[in-house]
């Protein structure tokens, strides 16, 4: 047994020190140091759970360069796309079939060292993380990312926390995203763009190496853990939604780093738990201050699993699970949202009354549902996505009772991956939420928690014995359908008018935020100086309150909807009087906007749609309006955006 195990060490394996055999045990728990996992039956199985497969990189170097050839591709669909050059959507999707089916084929067979296993899920996740940077290469393009800009701004330049952000009111409340990246600005000297993408970039690797153990842990396969992890990328906010400078970016990636932090320290010794416990402890803390949805997330998720620990162990404070981290988790989520960010009570009335409302028209046949693959400008996807879309789906569902099933044959100890397996569940529910006016961004938003449980499940079922002796063609389809389920997120994460780059389009977020755009904004600031009372459309509103350090007018800040004063033929009654309701002293009119219908449903906020959808654009004449009006003067003008200073209408004059 000595000399095996002293072989092992020379080789670069598990040495005599890591590695105890299945009777071992210290204080009741079974004793695996923090680089191995527990045994599992059959020798083949301990041997890939183990990582103790021949410790070569296998085929990840050769996969990186597929990684790279599929970068390249995406860079290309870009570049088509900027210049308006047809076919750079096929480029677009090729790019992302070159990068993940070879990794999904490589993650589907049995001897696979672990070392490659984690190498190829972190390559894969960085090499989507920088697609996103291949989008968006010079500057914070997404709408969220500029919202957060602008509370990193306020840290920077007056170095105090919970300044008033009026884009976004709960970032100054939640700042652990823009501290961490103020402080690389700060020490580095780069600009906020890249300190952000460096921060973005770490994170996206915390995540991901963080459910790979966490996940490892559960399911003591190194093989089920890489599959799980390629089905969780698959999920529609990693790629585009959950890489932006935003703050659920920051706490995912450090509630994953917690519950990986528990799961490791479960199987320690008495002296590394300790370490463990602060590396949980941290984590929790920096999840609590970045996000309110995923800080309770987590903490509702430690509860359940603390509950069911107790009912399987009969003990108050059982030796494995999250224990009393489960109540200080509660404790610092509640005393945060109470004491710090009260404000965000208000702010999530608002979507979940709206997700409940649509869910239950929908469900009494109130109103119709919303349209699957179809802008709000009518504009209808192509057939090959919308067959996309919805065969990924469906292998999904289909793959759930199969995972349970042998989930259930297996029998995993640990209580969290029962929890775990429920909340897979959930997601056919989330699928008939999308189809809802107002529950398909809560579907969108939960998928980065639901994929937790359902890679887990349908990770079981790709595990399973049937595809663990399956031959070549069966393995390629395996990660073919792989491909098609990854296609389908992406699909159904982010609109088509967004993943790629290139001409302006009205109310499109990132493809409304231009040179012209930022140029007015820059303006603004420079000019006009901060702090104004600017009312102004969707866009050009993220742009002059982030860039122009304006104090933007709209209705989810001082409830105050601003349209009206837009939507008219002239200067009446009421326009003046939402003016000085909202102490407006400047109004930006971009009369792009004339030119067709906005790709987001609004011009101005979601508060104009009371009365049903737009059908036609926004008439050249009510923009223009504002050029001859008594008391009303122009102090901009680019040809296309034009500002005005209202103050005279606000005074009476």
């Amino acid at each position: 047994m000595a000399d095996n195990a002293g072989r092992a060490s020379r080789n670069g394996q598990l040495g005599p020190t890591h590695l105890h055999g299945p009777g071992s045990f210290t204080n009741g728990r079974p004793m695996v140091a923090a680089g191995a996992i527990g045994l599992t039956a059959g020798r083949e199985e301990r041997a890939d759970s183990l990582g103790l497969v021949r410790g070569r990189l296998g085929w990840l170097p050769l996969l990186s360069l597929a990684i790279s050839l599929g970068l390249l591709l995406e860079a290309a669909s870009f570049t088509l796309a900027r210049m308006d050059i047809p076919n750079a959507a096929p480029v677009f999707w090729l790019g992302q079939f070159v990068m993940v089916t070879p990794i999904a084929a490589r993650l589907m067979v049995r001897r696979v060292a672990r070392r490659e296993r984690l190498g190829l899920v972190l390559f894969l996740g960085l090499g989507l993380y920088l697609l996103k940077i291949l989008n968006s290469p010079a500057s914070f393009t997404y709408y969220d990312e500029l919202q957060h800009w602008a509370t990193l701004d306020s840290i920077v330049r007056t170095g105090h926390l919970f300044i008033e952000n009026r884009l976004l009111i709960t970032s100054s409340v939640y700042p652990g995203l823009e501290v961490a990246t103020s402080a690389v600005v700060q020490i580095s000297g780069l600009s906020y763009f890249a300190a952000g993408a460096l921060v973005i970039g770490l994170l996206r690797l915390i995540l991901v190496m963080a459910l790979f153990i966490f996940v490892e842990r559960l399911t003591r396969s190194s093989r089920l853990a890489g599959l799980a992890l390629f089905v969780y990328v698959c999920n529609p906010s990693f790629v585009f939604f959950d890489a932006q400078f935003a703050y659920e970016t920051m706490a995912l990636s450090f509630a994953a780093l917690a519950l990986m932090a528990i799961t490791v320290r479960d199987e320690t010794s008495a002296g590394e738990r300790a370490s463990w416990t602060v590396v949980a402890l941290l984590a929790l803390g920096t999840t609590v201050v970045s996000h309110h949805i995923t800080s309770f997330a987590l903490a509702g998720a430690l509860v359940a699993w603390y509950a069911l620990t107790v009912m399987k162990r009969r003990r108050l404070l059982p030796a494995e699970g999250p224990g009393w981290l489960a109540p200080v988790a509660v404790v610092l989520t509640v005393a945060w949202l109470v004491e710090v960010a009260s404000i965000t009570i208000r702010y999530l009335k608002g979507p979940a009354q709206s997700a409940i409302d649509g869910l239950v028209s929908l469900l009494t046949q109130e109103q119709q549902g919303r349209g699957l693959f179809q802008s709000s400008t009518g504009t209808v996807a192509p057939i090959d996505e919308r067959l996309t879309g919805i065969i990924g789906a469906l292998l999904l569902v289909a793959a759930i009772p199969f995972g349970l099933f042998y989930l259930w044959r297996r029998r995993p100890a640990s209580p969290m991956t029962w929890l775990l397996a429920l909340v897979a569940c959930a997601y056919p529910g989330t699928l008939v939420l999308r189809i809802s006016s107002g529950g398909w961004q809560a579907a969108e938003r939960s998928s980065a928690f639901i994929f937790v449980g359902l890679g887990i499940v349908v990770a079981y079922f790709l595990g399973s014995r049937t595809l663990r002796r399956a031959r070549l063609l069966q393995l390629s389809l395996a990660a073919v359908a792989l491909a098609v389920v990854f296609r389908s997120g992406v699909i159904g994460g982010w609109p088509p008018f967004a993943r790629l780059p290139g001409s302006y389009l009205v109310e499109a977020d990132s493809r409304s935020i231009d040179l012209r755009s930022i140029t007015a904004a820059e303006w603004a600031q420079g000019v006009l100086g901060p702090g104004n009372r600017i009312a102004a459309d969707r866009d050009n509103n993220i742009l002059f309150g982030s860039y122009g350090e304006q104090a933007v007018v709209w209705y989810q800040t001082d409830s105050i909807d601003v349209s009206p004063i837009f939507f008219s033929g002239s200067i009446g009654r009421e326009q003046i009087a939402l003016i000085k309701a909202g102490h407006v002293r400047y109004l930006v009119v971009d009369t792009r906007l004339a030119s067709a219908l906005p790709q987001l449903g609004e011009y101005y906020d979601d508060a104009e749609l009371a009365d049903g959808p737009h059908t036609e654009p926004i008439p050249l004449q009510d923009l223009d309006k504002f050029d001859a009006a008594p008391g009303v003067s122009r102090v901009f003008d680019d040809g296309s955006i034009r500002v005005f200073d209202v103050s005279g209408l606000a005074n009476g004059n």
